[in-house]
C-alpha cells in the first residue's frame, strides 16, 4: 500500500470464529485505508431475481414453485443463500423438477453426480465410480460419527479408506477421490485439520452405510442417537422410501419420550388447551372486517419485496456458519423430545411407500408431539409475558416482534393466541410434501384431537394442497361459532391472502373461505350457503 499508493486493493479474508466481526489485532486492520465489506446472504427477493434469471431460458416450470423448492432445499441442508449455492441446485432442479421439498437424498446424490462428473479429473486418471465412493465414503463417515469427531488428517483419510478398499476386495484411487472432493470444496481444510464442509455430506454418506450394514444402522437407533441427527434419518428413509423398520421404532421411541416429559409436566391426558376459548371480536373489529370484506380488498397485490421480507422474517442467516455434530443431552427432555420429533416427520415424509397404518400412526404421535410443546410454552407463558424470555429443558424460548404490548396482560393473551401459528411454522417444513396430501386429509377428519386437526387445517392453509378448499370448507362447517379454532383458522386464510404467494383463482377461495368464516362466526350456520356468504359485502 504504501509502495503503490494509488493501486487499488482488495484483500479476501475468511470469516470462521465469529460472524462478521474485525480482528483487532491484526496489524492490517489498524490502517483506515481499507473499507471492511462483508459478504452477506442473499435474501429470498435477491434469490427471486436470480431464479428469473436462470429459467428465462429454460422449461422448468412456474418461477414462484422454483422459487420455494429452491428456498426449501437451501434451509434444509443448511446451505448459505450464497449465488453459488442457488447456480448449483438450480442446476440440480434443471434435471427433474419437482415442487416437492421431499427427498433430499436424491437431491445430493445429483449434486454429487454433477460434481463427479466435471472436468476436473485428468484424462490420464480413471474417473471413480460414484457408487464406490458412496460406498467407501458411507464407511468413513461412520468413523467419524462413532467417535463424534468430524475432523481427520489426510494421511487419516487415505490410510483408513486404503484398508476398507484391500479388505472388501475394491478397486479405487483414493488419492484422486480426495482431490475430487478437496476441489469441488465437499472436503475443506481448517485449523483443526480437513473436513466436510457441510455435514450434510456426513449424513448423506452415512445414511447409504446404514443401508448396507446392520450393525451401523442398530448403533444409530441405539439410545436414541438418531436424534442428534434427524438429517441422517432423512437421508437413510429417503434411499428406498419404504424404511417400515425405522418408522415403527420412531413411533415407539417418540411415545416413550413424549410419556416421559409428560410425566415430568403432571398434564392431564384430556387437558385441552384451546377447546374452551372463546372468538369474541369487539364491534369495531367486525365492523371494519365486513368493510374489508365488502370490498373484496386484493391484499396480494402488496409487491413481492413486501411478501418476501414477511417470509424471511424468521430466517437465521448465522445458522449455517454452525456445521458441528451436536449430541443431543439426554437430560433435557424438551430437545431430545423435538428433535426425535423431527426425525420422525422427515422420515414420513419419505416413507412413500411405506404401510399405510404405520404413516397413521407415526402421523398422529407426530401431532401429539406438537400438542404437547404447544402446552408447554403455554405453561411458560406468565414468564414470556413478564420477561419476554423462559427456558424450559434447555431450551429458551424467546418473544420477538414490532407489535408487543407493554402490559404483560396484554402480551399474555397475544402469545396464547399466536401458539398454534407457532407450532406449524417451526415444525411443519420438515413434514410437509404435496404427496402428503391424501394422508392429511385422512387425519383431518380422523379421530386424532381437536389441536391436532387444528393443526393440519393452518398447513392446508398454508401450502393448499390439490382439493384442499373443499377440506376447509368442511372443517369450518364443524367449528362452533365462537370457536378459537374457527378465529384462528380464518386469521391464518388473511395471513395468506395478505402476504401468500397466490394466482388469482387461489386469492378467490381464500376470500371465499374467509367469509365463509365470518358467515359462520355471525349466523351459527352449520355450513353457510353462498348467499348467506355473500351477505357478507357490506359497502363503505
Amino acid at each position: 500500500r504504501d509502495t503503490y499508493p494509488s493501486a487499488p486493493i482488495i484483500i479476501f479474508k475468511s470469516v470462521k470464529d465469529s460472524f462478521f466481526s474485525v480482528n483487532s489485532d491484526e496489524k492490517l486492520f489498524e490502517r483506515n485505508a481499507f473499507q471492511f465489506l462483508f459478504l452477506h446472504t442473499l435474501s429470498r427477493n435477491k434469490i427471486r431475481d436470480l431464479v428469473i434469471q436462470y429459467t428465462r431460458h429454460r422449461e422448468m416450470g412456474d418461477d414462484e414453485m422454483v422459487l420455494s423448492k429452491l428456498i426449501a432445499d437451501l434451509d434444509g441442508l443448511n446451505l448459505h443463500r450464497t449465488p453459488l449455492n442457488c447456480i448449483t441446485l438450480l442446476k440440480v432442479l434443471e434435471v427433474d423438477f419437482d415442487d416437492s421439498p421431499v427427498n433430499r437424498t436424491e437431491v445430493i446424490r445429483r449434486v454429487l453426480f454433477l460434481l463427479f462428473n466435471v472436468d476436473s479429473v485428468p484424462i490420464y486418471k480413471r474417473r471413480p465410480d460414484m457408487k464406490d465412493c458412496e460406498h467407501v465414503l458411507g464407511w468413513f463417515c461412520e468413523r467419524l460419527l462413532r467417535r463424534s469427531d468430524i475432523y481427520f488428517k489426510y494421511d487419516f483419510f487415505i490410510r483408513k479408506i486404503k484398508s476398507f478398499c484391500k479388505n472388501n476386495i475394491i478397486d479405487l484411487d483414493i488419492e484422486l477421490l480426495f482431490d475430487v472432493l478437496f476441489q469441488n470444496n465437499i472436503i475443506v481444510n481448517t485449523s483443526r485439520g480437513f473436513c466436510f464442509k457441510f455435514t450434510y455430506w456426513v449424513m448423506y454418506f452415512a445414511a447409504q452405510r446404514m443401508h448396507h450394514n446392520q450393525a451401523f444402522r442398530d448403533f444409530i437407533f441405539e439410545d436414541m442417537r438418531y436424534a442428534s441427527y434427524p438429517e441422517l434419518i432423512e437421508f437413510y428413509t429417503g434411499i428406498d422410501r419404504r424404511r417400515d423398520d425405522a418408522l415403527l421404532l420412531l413411533i415407539d421411541d417418540i411415545k416413550s419420550i413424549a410419556f416421559r416429559v409428560k410425566e415430568k409436566l403432571g398434564f392431564p391426558e384430556d387437558y385441552e388447551l384451546y377447546s374452551r376459548a372463546k372468538w369474541t371480536p369487539t364491534d369495531e373489529i367486525i365492523e371494519n372486517i365486513k368493510r374489508e370484506l365488502g370490498n373484496e380488498v386484493d391484499s396480494s397485490n402488496l409487491p413481492d419485496i413486501i411478501k418476501d421480507e414477511f417470509a424471511d422474517r424468521a430466517y437465521n442467516p448465522v445458522k449455517p456458519y454452525d456445521q458441528e455434530l451436536r449430541n443431543v443431552v439426554e437430560d433435557y427432555l424438551l430437545e431430545l423430545l423435538t428433535n426425535s420429533m423431527i426425525a420422525g416427520a422427515r422420515a414420513l415424509r419419505n416413507s412413500d411407500y411405506a404401510e399405510a397404518d404405520i404413516k397413521k400412526e407415526l402421523l398422529k404421535e407426530i401431532l401429539a408431539c406438537w400438542e404437547l410443546i404447544a402446552k408447554i410454552v403455554m405453561v411458560l407463558s406468565p414468564v414470556l409475558a413478564k420477561d419476554g424470555s423462559a427456558i424450559f429443558e434447555g431450551t429458551r424460548f424467546v418473544l420477538v416482534g414490532n407489535g408487543l404490548k407493554d402490559n404483560p396482560k396484554e402480551r399474555f393473551e397475544g402469545i396464547f393466541r399466536c401458539i398454534p401459528t407457532n407450532i406449524v411454522e417451526w415444525f411443519a417444513k420438515d413434514l410437509y410434501s404435496h404427496k402428503m396430501g391424501p394422508l392429511f386429509f385422512d387425519q383431518i377428519e380422523g379421530c386424532i384431537s381437536d389441536l391436532g386437526k387444528h393443526y393440519l387445517a393452518l398447513l392446508l392453509i398454508a401450502n393448499r394442497l390439490h382439493n384442499w378448499k373443499s377440506k376447509i370448507e368442511k372443517y369450518i362447517s364443524t367449528k362452533n361459532k365462537n370457536s378459537f379454532y374457527l378465529f384462528d383458522a380464518q386469521n391464518a386464510i388473511h395471513i395468506e391472502q395478505k402476504y401468500g404467494f397466490n394466482g388469482d383463482a387461489a386469492q378467490k377461495e381464500l376470500l371465499y373461505l374467509r367469509k365463509m368464516a365470518w358467515a359462520k362466526h355471525e349466523t351459527g350456520s352449520k355450513k353457510p350457503g353462498i348467499k348467506l356468504i355473500n351477505k357478507m359485502e357490506v359497502k363503505d
